[in-house]
């Protein structure tokens, strides 16, 4: 048997969603990239709408569970929150919020016990999206939880947009009200990693230049739109005192 590893994360109580309820969109198809051409793969998709504010103590977590005759199935997921663009009236933009996805796998199929080692995870910076993907080998029930970097943190109205490569996948979503244990798997992991979004470099933690629970800074500066101040535009003084520099006397 396996022990429990501690909680899996800040889950504090709260009711439902709020007042509509997630709204789930009808399964779609669409043109896989690289496919030869003429032939579609089939993404069949589901999208959760949540119209109130999001904070620590009503984070929403997703279970994604996929059946063995499935696999291999590939699974795509995307926490959004609302453009800042959108109600931006000046040079400076509200800055969003950075939210962590993290992917757990279920080890006892009675979706109380999970993996500690991670599927996956997402980027966690100051970014509309937060995406994972990964790739089941192996049937089972995957829990992501999306978690806030503080208590002070919110989000007004959020969706979660969930793709799968083969049919017969459900996915659901709810507030997140019990706490999960982590214990130590006993058999290999049933879904790998299937992108390089999220991934940091074991170095960059262990030499300080980044912190397990904290955000990635973001710089802003260098994030959106090249603006004019950044390009060369030297006056003729600078231009003459370049020549001068450059040129030699035979």
């Amino acid at each position: 048997p396996v022990g429990p590893m501690g909680p899996m994360g800040p889950m504090g109580p709260m009711g439902p969603m709020p007042p509509g309820g997630p709204m789930a969109a009808l399964p779609g198809t669409g043109a896989a990239p690289g496919m030869p051409q003429g032939v579609t793969l089939p993404w069949f998709e589901w999208v959760y709408a949540c119209p109130g504010e999001i904070t620590r103590h009503n984070e929403p977590e997703f279970s994604v569970l996929v059946p063995d005759h499935a696999c291999p199935c590939e699974i795509i997921c995307s926490v959004e929150q609302v453009d800042t663009r959108l109600v931006q009236t000046t040079a400076t933009r509200i800055p969003n919020e950075a939210i962590l996805v993290k992917v757990y796998e279920n080890v006892d199929g009675q979706r109380k016990y999970y993996s500690r080692d991670l599927v996956t995870k997402s980027n966690w910076i100051k970014i509309r999206d937060s995406m994972v993907a990964f790739s089941c080998q192996k049937g089972g029930e995957f829990r992501l939880v999306a978690e806030f970097p503080s208590r002070y943190s919110k989000v007004e109205r959020m969706i979660f947009r969930s793709y799968a490569s083969r049919p017969n996948v459900t996915v659901s979503a709810a507030t997140a009200v019990n706490r999960h244990e982590l214990v130590i798997p006993t058999e290999p992991p049933r879904a790998v990693r299937w992108t390089f979004v999220g991934y940091v470099k074991k170095e960059r933690y262990e030499s300080g230049e980044m912190r397990y629970d904290e955000p990635e800074y973001l710089d802003q500066d260098h994030e959106g739109t090249r603006k004019p101040e950044w390009d060369l535009n030297p006056g003729m003084g600078e231009l003459v005192s370049e020549i001068k520099r450059d040129c030699s006397v035979m």
